[in-house]
């Protein structure tokens, strides 16, 4: 495909049941629970989406390997938790089933259960661990700027006391140590099987809305030319498969406070509002090197264009984006055979279209990062275009696998 970077890969196998026919007329065994766990993502969900109660279960399909190879909603009381069930499931691994000792395919029903501030996806709980109290983050001063998304791990004894805490996610790393110290001062009730305690593991997202920077005697964000930063986190953002086929531009004006943290961000202009919203989003989660004026850390104002092509993004001004002259598929490893999944390959490319460097930003399963690398290493570009000169660019690249 040279005239999109999107590569679509379509397997043998389905990764998605249309109808509940498929799961009763399949020879695939139905397991009555889920097999081990061996790789979990959770759903990417915000705090008021787990507030109230609420549950969707999940038929899923598994190959001899343990990898997800098929998924639907079987069950669901809010839809709007349905796809981003979907495609969490899609990336998880099981521990292979087993029929005399052999590894065979199966199917078996995946829970995700939603309230109390909290999810899970445990089965057989009879009654979900309850939140008795809540401590919010003690965000410093420093922090108080940023806007973001952590989302906490919390294991639980059959006493419903913690025994552990994790950072499952997180969209500033500087939030990290904050919000695992007012999640440890959590408490809660043990979660319940058939009236008898049992330890458990409930997932606590965090969202963190940024005070905007104070308007009366402080120091006016002065506009620089986006040459004046560095960055030091600028990912790009993630296109939705919903929006995988959009083409269109945004301008993004953000501000960044004197510690490097972008404190505001919005949009100026976009040829298709929810492509803005993707890249006000993604620049809400930026960082860079505080700059400087007269020996004194300040405020600065940028402007960010982003350019979007069915599912690829460049961060620059360009009238063109860099165009594929030759693109090699990754060669899907067998175990993965069946699934479906992505990864978001970042090329930097000099005024030739030559590639300076290939990094994997995201990737479903690891198994398939091995493969994109070698195979985008082989790729070839003609350069971005501004105003009709060949300029460098960073684009950055979804790899797609399997049907969604």
């Amino acid at each position: 495909m040279k005239s999109f970077f999107c590569i679509l890969f379509c397997l043998t196998a389905s990764s998605l049941l249309a109808s509940d026919d498929v799961a009763s007329s399949d020879p695939t065994p139905t397991l009555a629970t889920p097999p081990a766990a061996l790789v979990t993502v959770m759903p990417s969900v915000s705090r008021s989406q787990v507030a109230s109660n609420a549950e969707v279960r999940l038929l899923v399909i598994i190959n001899q390997y343990g990898y997800v190879t098929g998924a639907m909603v079987k069950h669901s009381t809010n839809p709007a938790l349905d796809d981003p069930c979907l495609d969490a499931i899609r990336q998880w691994r099981f521990k292979p089933a087993e029929h005399n000792g052999t590894p065979v395919t199966a199917s078996f029903i995946q829970p995700f259960t939603f309230g109390q501030d909290t999810f899970d996806s445990a089965t057989g709980i009879t009654a979900r661990p309850k939140t008795r109290r809540q401590v919010p983050p003690l965000v410093p001063e420093a922090l108080k700027h940023i806007s973001g998304l952590v989302t906490i791990a919390v294991r639980l004894d059959n006493q419903g006391k913690i025994s552990g805490t994790e950072v499952i996610s997180s969209s500033h790393e500087e939030l990290n140590a904050v919000t695992l110290s007012a999640v440890q001062q959590w408490e809660f009730s043990p979660a319940y099987i058939n009236g008898k305690a049992v330890p458990s593991t409930v997932y606590a997202p965090f969202e963190f809305i940024g005070e905007p920077l104070p308007k009366a005697n402080a120091v006016k964000p002065v506009l620089v030319d986006n040459s004046e930063l560095k960055p030091l986190r600028q990912s790009s953002p993630r296109v939705p498969a919903a929006l995988a086929t959009l083409n269109g531009e945004a301008e993004i004006e953000f501000v960044i406070d004197h510690k490097g943290y972008v404190a505001e961000a919005k949009t100026i202009s976009s040829t298709q509002p929810a492509l803005g919203e993707l890249a006000r989003q993604a620049v809400l989660n930026w960082k860079f090197t505080p700059l400087v004026k007269n020996g004194v850390a300040v405020p600065v104002k940028a402007v960010q264009p982003f350019r979007f092509g069915q599912g690829n993004v460049v961060l620059a001004q360009i009238d063109r984006l860099p165009e594929v002259v030759n693109s090699v598929n990754p060669e899907v490893p067998a175990a993965l055979e069946g699934t479906s999944g992505f990864a978001n390959i970042i090329f930097d490319l000099n005024a030739k279209g030559q590639i300076t460097a290939v990094e994997v930003k995201e990737c479903s399963h690891e198994k398939f990062r091995a493969a994109v690398l070698v195979a985008a290493g082989q790729w070839k570009f003609k350069p971005a275009l501004r105003a009709g000169e060949p300029v460098s660019a960073r684009v950055t690249v979804p790899f797609v696998f399997g049907k969604k």
